[in-house]
């Protein structure tokens, strides 16, 4: 239907820009339409402008939480969290199992707090576990190779070295006369811990040779024996000098000195060898006459014995003991018209040997 409507002069006509149920709209319109109409929010251009109410109901931790108009109330916090919104904590005590995947129970979790500084640091740190299997030993005049690829599973070495002895020094005396020479020195001995991890190609291996006694034909010096390395300079033990010639025969006392013993060489624990002992000559009567040729020095796994002469008797140095045990020295002592000889004895040879571990 129509609506109608007076004009200025109070005529009474019917609408024709608005209708009965148009008109209806305005049903239950408590204030001004346009006032109203005024106090909402823009619609046009991008999106909405204006300030917005909002209200959300929720539940978070356990209780509920009302955001209305942007701000946050203060409840409790629940369930593993403590204090209140909106900046709740992780309540202590949490279980582990919480964490991660949850495979590691509390009592492992508790582990973590005696640590005192990065696990993984620490545990690279450590020398691999230490299960021998197999050693190894070189000897002879020989260059080996010990592989940088040893049997499987072997993580770590532990080598000892040990130089060759010296050989004892000789000794001659004419008739009537007695004279000994002092005892080669000892060889050295160096032992290093080595992981496989840190070598980067194979290693020479080459064990000392024994000293050679002088020969009893004269009074004469020993030779030193040689050096044992593995690695080349990685690390090394010198071999100990040669006995030295004995004096001169004769009948007063008198002594000569032995060899010196090795230098200490390279590694992580590093000792030199013994010195040789002196020959020593007691004076005495012409039946009583004694002479004692120096004892080889000791490597630190080996000594050397001497050589002994009393009356009318000639005794050659004893060889030195394997490994680098000094040879003894020659000792002569001459009761008749007949000179005497005495040889020194060789040097005990030098050795290394390798302690693989898994």
């Amino acid at each position: 239907g129509m609506v109608l409507v007076s004009d200025g002069s109070g005529k009474v006509a019917a609408s024709l820009a608005v209708s009965a149920a148009e008109l209806d709209y305005v049903d239950g319109v408590t204030s001004s339409i346009q006032t109203q109409l005024d106090g909402k929010p823009s619609t046009t251009g991008g999106g909405a402008s204006g300030t917005w109410g909002i209200s959300i109901t929720g539940n978070a931790g356990g209780n509920a939480e009302t955001v209305t108009n942007g701000i946050y109330n203060t409840t409790s916090a629940g369930g593993d969290l403590t204090g209140t919104y909106p900046n709740p904590t992780v309540a202590t005590g949490l279980s582990a199992t919480k964490i991660a995947n949850g495979s590691v129970t509390d009592a492992e979790f508790q582990f973590i707090g005696t640590l005192g500084s990065d696990a993984q640091t620490q545990l690279d740190g450590k020398a691999p576990a230490q299960i021998l299997n197999t050693v190894r030993s070189y000897t002879g005049a020989a260059t080996w190779v010990y592989t940088a690829a040893p049997a499987a599973g072997v993580k770590s070495i532990y080598v000892i070295a040990i130089g060759g002895g010296g050989g004892g020094g000789s000794a001659t005396a004419a008739s009537v006369q007695a004279a000994c020479a002092g005892g080669g020195g000892g060889g050295g001995r160096s032992e290093k811990f080595i992981l496989i991890s840190s070598l980067t190609g194979d290693l020479a291996v080459s064990p000392g040779g024994a000293g050679t006694g002088a020969s009893g034909t004269g009074s004469a010096a020993g030779t030193a024996g040689g050096a044992s390395t593995f690695g080349g300079t990685l690390m090394g033990a010198a071999g100990g000098l040669g006995g030295p010639a004995a004096m001169a025969g004769g009948t007063t006392a008198a002594s000569t000195p032995g060899g010196a013993g090795a230098a200490a060489g390279t590694g992580d624990i590093a000792r030199g060898g013994g010195d040789g002992y002196r020959g020593v000559r007691w004076p005495g009567a012409l039946l009583l006459k004694m002479c004692l040729g120096g004892q080889g020095g000791n490597s630190g796994a080996a000594g050397g014995p001497y050589g002994v002469a009393a009356g009318n008797t000639s005794g050659n140095g004893s060889p030195g003991e394997d490994f680098g045990g000094g040879g003894g020295g020659g000792a002569c002592a001459n009761t008749n018209s007949t000179a005497g000889t005495a040889s020194g004895g060789n040097g005990g040879k030098g050795v290394v040997i390798v302690w693989e571990y898994k």
